[in-house]
This record gives C-alpha cells, sequence and structure tokens, in this order.
C-alpha cells in the first residue's frame, strides 16, 4: 500500500512506453550486509488511516542470546525513482535513463510475504539493469501523510515493533541515493504489454548479526544506513507479481 498523501505516479508523458508496476516484498532469509559506523508486516490504508495486522503478520527474530524482536512496520519516503540501462554508467540528468516518479511515494514493505504494487508508471524499450531512488524527508508540505504517520515528520525511515516485548518507533533520517542491481536485467522490447519490477528486502538482516545476535532498534538507529539498504535489498522482474524472479518472459534471458 502507498502511504497517506502519495498516490501511484510516473513521468509526465504517461502516454508513452510499456506500463509497468515497481513493488515490494519481504524475505525472510537473513542477508549478511555490510554495517557502517560500528562495524512479512502487512499494511492496509482506509481513508488515509494505517492500521498494523496482528503478529501473524509481522517478522520476529529470536537472538542467539535470547533476545526476541517483532518488526511490524517499515517504511520509506522516496523520490526521483530511475530505471538505468545497461549502457548507462550513472543516471544523473542522463535522459537515457527511465524516470519512475513525478513526485515523492512512501513505500511501505509487507512483511507478510505478499507482494504489493507501490507505484505504476511507464518505460521505454530497453534492457535495464539497475534503479535508484533518492531518500527523502518528510516535510509539512506532506500534510496528508503526517496525519496518519506524524512520527515521519524531518524523516524518510520508520520501523515499528517490539523488542522483548517493548515496543519502539524507530525512525531515521537518511537522505541519500540507494541503488539496486536488477538481476536478471529488466527488458522492455516492442512486443511487452506491461510488466512489473519487484524490490525485495530481508528487514531481519538491518538488526541480526552474523553471530546471531539481535539488536536493539532503539539503541541502535544510526546503524541504518544506504549501503546497509542496499545489501539487504534485491531487485527483479517479477512479471506475474508473485513474489519470485521471473523464469520466462521479460529479463528472464
Amino acid at each position: 500500500m502507498l502511504l497517506a498523501g502519495c498516490g501511484l505516479s510516473g513521468p509526465e508523458d504517461e502516454g508513452q512506453g510499456v506500463p509497468m508496476a515497481v513493488s515490494t516484498t519481504s524475505s525472510r532469509t537473513l542477508v549478511q550486509a555490510s554495517r557502517q559506523g560500528d562495524g512479512p508486516s502487512g499494511v492496509t490504508a482506509d481513508a488515509g488511516v494505517f492500521s498494523v495486522p496482528g503478529a501473524s503478520r509481522s517478522v520476529t527474530v529470536g537472538g542467539s542470546g535470547g533476545d526476541t524482536l517483532v518488526i511490524d512496520f517499515v517504511a520509506l519516503l522516496v523520490d526521483d525513482g530511475r530505471m538505468a540501462p545497461r549502457t548507462v554508467e550513472a543516471c544523473g540528468g542522463d535522459s537515457a535513463c527511465a524516470q519512475l516518479q513525478s513526485r515523492a511515494t512512501g513505500f511501505t514493505i509487507p512483511l507478510d510475504g505478499e507482494t504489493r504494487p507501490q507505484l505504476e508508471t511507464r518505460v521505454g524499450v530497453g534492457l535495464y539493469d539497475r534503479v535508484t531512488f533518492r531518500l527523502i524527508t518528510a516535510s509539512a508540505s506532506d500534510s496528508a501523510l503526517l496525519d496518519s504517520l506524524p512520527e515521519f515528520e524531518g524523516q524518510s525511515i520508520l520501523v515499528k515493533g517490539s523488542f522483548n516485548d517493548a515496543p519502539f518507533t524507530v525512525t531515521r533520517d537518511l537522505t541519500g541515493t540507494v541503488e539496486f542491481t536488477i538481476t536478471p536485467g529488466l527488458d522492455i522490447t516492442e512486443s511487452t504489454n506491461a510488466t512489473n519490477l519487484t524490490l525485495s528486502t530481508t528487514v531481519t538482516s538491518w538488526y541480526q548479526l552474523a553471530d546471531g545476535s539481535v539488536l536493539d532498534p532503539r539503541q541502535t538507529t544510526g546503524r541504518l544506513t544506504e549501503e546497509l539498504i542496499e545489501a539487504s535489498t534485491s531487485a527483479f522482474p517479477d512479471q506475474d507479481g508473485d513474489g519470485e524472479p521471473d523464469r520466462t518472459g521479460p529479463g528472464s534471458q
């Protein structure tokens, strides 16, 4: 689901190109990601009001030291989404990159294992191998968003859950760019009618270390970095939206 106040958005010339959705899902397989510095939640929206489903739709992580982390809700605020063709080194202002957004979009990561569309757009013919987004912070102009999630003011990432049964709300104000390699590449051809790109994030790797111990998110917000988000997220063609990379169809060659 989209965050309140943020609708499906794409390039200004929406009549051109192939229809494409960008979806998110969660992976429960632990990915050991490099950490800077110190070393699936279903969400529904009804008239802009968010509700977090019960524990069965949360991610629970048991630490080797006996700690228990439950993650109920994860959201990121992003802007300037772009897909890079294999022939382009970096997007920047390069017109060869496909623009995915015309305004800020809220991405929730469904922790219940489902795959949910976050934005719809149109892209031109080409073989794309990277997708980038810029993390931005919510401001007073995002009034509809802040009415539902006031904790997002001045922040770009919001995580809710509990640590050893103590509830927490953790926010971060990251404003860097994250880039994900699309594997295999997303091949948009003249015969492509519509397709989907899925971003799958292993949220548990944000807080679980290689030795099996679990970090208390309330004490370790500084550990969540753009590099960690990149390392914990995979991007792949997913035409049927089942949360698994395509084995046939666009990008499967």
